[in-house]
């Protein structure tokens, strides 16, 4: 799979979701937000930090938008605006824990694909892990399989990683979000599937989650 997630498309399902019987249920999202893809081994301050970068938005129906801070921007006159990289539709099913969503993908690199699939492996109160296929049938096949990812041939999976930003809201980003789309190589880097948060990037996280509030700014880097 190409080395960018797309969406981090439909975010999480409830241990108690609706519907029983074979038949196939497609469930509105039960959570919904803001939130960031994240390397496995993140640490909890670096964890918000990424969401300075990129992040994208969960809404309840099923839709979902990736975002990226306007570097070029940001660098120039210190004005966090986020421009959009690409958005998507989302169907769950709480039968098998797995959706799909058909992605648009404008101001995305080239070789994306325009449809995905996951199953939803983990979730906690901030954090969920998702498994990525390539349709929804291969995705509601492991799901069944789920016990049985060890042997001779085990299963191979990429797995995605999210993470709630904290103190991002429609009230902190209301003059931040823009419909725009980019295509700058700059402001597209923070899209790349597992960047690293490093020292260097310390300053300008800081400055940006200082504009969007004291409670995202709070719990970046502790101890910074």
């Amino acid at each position: 799979m190409f080395k960018f997630k797309l969406l981090a498309y439909c975010i999480f399902w409830s241990f108690a979701l609706p519907g029983q019987g074979g038949a196939e249920t497609v469930s509105a999202f039960p959570f919904h937000g803001y939130f960031s893809q994240q390397s496995e081994i993140s640490e909890p301050g670096f964890k918000q930090a990424r969401c300075a970068f990129a992040f994208f938005q969960q809404n309840e129906d099923g839709s979902v938008v990736d975002y990226v801070l306007d570097d070029p921007l940001f660098k120039k006159s210190g004005v966090v605006k986020y421009r959009r990289v690409q958005t998507g539709e989302c169907k769950f099913d709480p039968l098998t824990k797995t959706d799909e969503c058909a992605i648009t993908s404008p101001g995305a690199p080239a070789g994306l694909p325009n449809t995905i699939s996951e199953y939803y492996e983990n979730i906690s109160a901030d954090d969920v892990t998702l498994i990525a296929f390539p349709s929804k049938e291969a995705a509601k096949i492991f799901s069944g399989r789920i016990q049985r990812l060890i042997g001779p041939n085990p299963v191979r999976v990429s797995k995605n990683y999210f993470h709630r930003c904290e103190g991002f809201d429609e009230n902190t980003l209301s003059d931040k979000l823009t419909n725009m789309t980019t295509h700058d190589p700059q402001s597209l880097k923070y899209f790349v599937l597992g960047r690293a948060v490093s020292k260097t990037d310390i300053p300008q996280i800081l400055r940006v989650m200082e504009e969007i509030g004291p409670k995202a700014l709070n719990a970046t880097l502790p101890g910074q």
